[in-house]
């Protein structure tokens, strides 16, 4: 096969050293388009070497460096930075623990060539032996976990999702903060009048949390998320939102209670359960968060989770084949 003149795919992947995404990479040199991504890994500027036998298969394969991993904030500098230096017109964001199926990235295309913003990935999960994962799994992606309708949607699932990059240059000098929350993120663009697309042929198994750490990981996400949220609010409403957190979990619960049965985890008493105390885990959090507006040791601890959370994924995981 010819090579193309310019990829068409790049995949932004943050990582602290190249042995952390071997797993997320593999998966990607499976992609049936394989010769039209561009592969865009953002390293602390001591890991930002390239071993020669990364690029096998794909159109071009990027290494940007950024320091600072040590700060609260790095991941979202990193993939600002990722999305500026890459050069194909979409831009998907990639994790450590999450492995694209073989059509994702012809999903991706396929769907960006109509007039959206965004792509969002189905979910699946990658370690689905353990009710904490799939506790983790619903409680981060419920309304994209085995969904099988295409679509617009309000929300797309976080750091599996692709953009147009344009869109997201777009906003400029503020876009490490934009991408600090993709849950703001997307209520910025349909503000803006951007239509977010779901598209379940570009489907990725998602790694979870299957020890109770999930319940401290639950605890930090949310409250870094409302320190984020209620940044710029007056303390009256962030009071309002501090006191009604104990509500927070009976509202999500009913929310994301139709989800399993769409995922044939329906009357599971045992994932009821875990998604609740996840939820009250979640909502001390954001409690926290409105509070202090600062997301303290927090945020610190979520990325060290989100970069190696194949540690906290329970002893039986093994990387997909």
């Amino acid at each position: 096969m010819s090579r193309l003149a310019r990829p068409e795919l790049a995949v932004v992947l943050p990582t602290d050293r190249l042995a952390t995404i071997e797993e997320t990479l593999a998966a990607l040199r499976r992609q049936s388009v394989v010769q039209a991504l561009e592969i865009v890994i953002v390293a602390p500027p001591a890991a930002a070497i390239l071993p020669a036998d990364v690029g096998g298969g794909f159109h071009d394969v990027l290494v940007v460096a950024c320091d600072g991993i040590d700060e609260p904030r790095w991941l979202a500098r990193a993939r600002a930075a990722g999305v500026r230096r890459a050069t194909a017109p979409v831009v998907a964001l990639g994790e450590t623990h999450s492995y694209p199926e073989p059509e994702w990235a012809a999903a991706h295309l396929a769907a960006h060539r109509e007039p959206c913003a965004a792509v969002g990935a189905r979910m699946r999960n990658a370690n689905p032996e353990s009710v904490l994962s799939w506790a983790n799994l619903f409680v981060d992606f419920a309304p994209w976990v085995e969904r099988a309708e295409r679509g617009p949607m309000t929300a797309l699932p976080g750091h599996n999702t692709s953009y147009k990059r344009e869109v997201l240059l777009a906003r400029g000098e503020r876009l490490a903060a934009a991408l600090a929350s993709e849950t703001l993120l997307d209520e910025e663009l349909r503000a803006e009048g951007h239509e977010l697309l779901f598209e379940p042929a570009a489907a990725t198994r998602h790694l979870n949390l299957a020890t109770p750490f999930w319940f401290v990981e639950r605890f930090d996400h949310d409250r870094v998320w409302a320190a984020l949220r209620g940044s710029d609010w007056s303390l009256p409403r962030r009071a309002i939102y501090v006191f009604g957190a104990p509500l927070i979990p009976c509202v999500r619960f009913a929310r994301i209670s139709p989800d399993p049965r769409r995922a044939g985890r329906g009357g599971d008493l045992l994932l009821a359960a875990a998604v609740l105390l996840g939820l009250a885990a979640g909502a001390a959090g954001e409690a926290v968060g409105y509070a202090s507006r600062g997301g303290g040791g927090s945020a610190l601890r979520m990325q060290e989770v989100e970069l190696h959370r194949r540690r906290f994924a329970g002893r039986r995981w093994e990387p997909p084949a």
